[in-house]
């Protein structure tokens, strides 16, 4: 990957990923804000690697290939079964072209943010749509009125396949609006997995991320996201 354009995977992708743009380490920081961020977030420092970044045609998902990691990046998550299907032809591409042997690390990772206005809840105080168990101190009578500051750090192991995730939450700001927002973000991971687990290890993520955040947020809000059945 170092030292041959991956020619081969491109055409291997192209149906899903046809735009394609090479850039080196140093220019993330270059790129708009949220997408370095978003980038950075979910990959090890690389130095200075050649960076190919393989795009949907919408620009709405975005597959980078460095020496040492495959990251898939949705900034419009619909459902699993859609991002999962858009990982799947890649990842074989990347075992078949260029054979590894395990992988160190595999990982998912969601960045829920709850946006009271979008959902019509602007009058809605956080304590009637979050868990007393995630607000905390906040969750006592007049904290949130005077709480300007609240962000949490957590890992945790996970009972099956030697698998942690880190959980980090609290309150944040969406570019442009002052408007305050709850952030969920768990990162799900395991290290040094065979080929052949990768799937198994994805799905067990998934299933617990869901999981996770229903634990985290109230049965009031809950609805507010008029939750629905897969098709």
């Amino acid at each position: 990957i170092e030292t041959t354009p991956p020619v081969d995977f491109q055409q291997r992708i192209r149906a899903q990923f046809p735009l394609l743009i090479q850039r080196n380490r140093a220019v993330l920081s270059a790129m708009p804000p949220d997408l370095a961020k978003a980038f950075e977030s979910v990959m090890p420092p690389s130095g200075g690697s050649t960076t190919w970044e393989f795009n949907t045609e919408d620009g709405q998902h975005t597959l980078q290939l460095v020496r040492d990691t495959l990251t898939l990046i949705s900034r419009n998550y619909r459902r699993w079964e859609d991002f999962s299907g858009l990982f799947r032809g890649p990842f074989a591409a990347l075992n078949e072209l260029y054979s590894p042997q395990f992988y160190t690390r595999v990982g998912l990772r969601y960045r829920d943010i709850i946006q009271r206005s979008n959902l019509g809840l602007v009058e809605r105080p956080w304590t009637g749509l979050l868990e007393p168990h995630v607000l905390a101190e906040i969750a006592q009578p007049g904290f949130e009125a005077r709480t300007e500051e609240a962000f949490r750090n957590v890992l945790l192991k996970l009972p099956d396949q030697g698998a942690k995730v880190r959980l980090q939450h609290g309150f944040a700001e969406v570019e442009g609006s002052t408007e305050q927002v709850y952030l969920i973000d768990c990162d799900f991971f395991v290290e040094r997995t065979e080929i052949a687990n990768v799937d198994g290890a994805l799905q067990y993520f998934h299933g617990n991320a869901a999981r996770f955040f229903r634990w985290c947020i109230s049965d009031s809000l809950h609805q507010a996201m008029e939750p629905g059945p897969v098709a």
